[in-house]
């Protein structure tokens, strides 16, 4: 609607302005790291190995400033009765250490892309508003819409596709900034949603339908059948 729309502008504006930061340089967001950054700054109990034998694991979790014995934590959001919240809770040290070393932004090099962009894989979206390395990591793990005040939401009820809104911005870059191809899932409810500057992979397989995947160096999408529970 026209609020929205003023609002991008404006942002556009902002973008417009800021100090050029390449966009084929490799990502390495730690993400499980930044939760303070996120807002989910609520802490429980991790129960997953001795933590006070990594210190840079305890350095980095504190379940608050001063506490004499430091944990790991899980979200404060993650529902304790879900799936996702009892694997938390189950990890062991290593494999959340593992966890922390995975970037939460996969940048492909140009070389690789058959229109010769670089192509930034990541598991939700990012917020159209900000530049691709300044991008909250929550907002890279949950995003599916864009509000009417330019916040991004992991819900479908209000708002628009964040991929709506970021085709709608790029598309107005600037000749002098480079053109770049997002690559993510999150979002089976759409199924396989091909943009010119974005491309949903998220085409059901948990759910039994497909599997699907984009080829680099064609530009090439190969979906197939899933069994359910795959």
């Amino acid at each position: 609607d026209e609020a929205l729309l003023r609002h991008l502008n404006d942002e556009q504006i902002k973008l417009e302005d800021e100090q050029s930061i390449p966009d084929d340089v490799v990502l390495d967001f730690e993400g499980l790291e930044n939760l303070e950054d996120t807002g989910l700054d609520g802490a429980i109990d991790f129960e997953g190995g001795d933590v006070n034998s990594d210190p840079q694991i305890m350095k980095k979790h504190r379940k608050h400033k001063g506490t004499k014995r430091e944990k790991l934590r899980v979200p404060s959001d993650l529902d304790r009765k879900s799936e996702h919240y009892r694997i938390a809770k189950s990890l062991s040290r290593a494999q959340y250490k593992y966890l922390l070393d995975c970037p939460l932004i996969l940048t492909l090099p140009h070389q690789l892309s058959v229109h010769n962009v670089p192509i930034h894989v990541v598991h939700a979206g990012i917020d159209p508003l900000k530049h691709i390395q300044r991008q909250n990591p929550w907002v890279l793990e949950n995003v599916r819409n864009i509000l009417k005040d330019g916040t991004p939401s992991r819900k479908k009820d209000k708002g628009q596709a964040w991929t709506t809104v970021f085709n709608r911005l790029h598309n107005k870059r600037s000749p002098a900034k480079r053109d770049f191809l997002m690559v993510y899932g999150h979002d089976a409810g759409r199924a396989l949603n091909i943009n010119r500057w974005s491309i949903g992979l998220d085409t059901g397989c948990v759910y039994g339908r497909l599997l699907s995947g984009y080829v680099a160096e064609t530009g090439e999408v190969i979906s197939s059948p899933c069994p359910v529970g795959f």
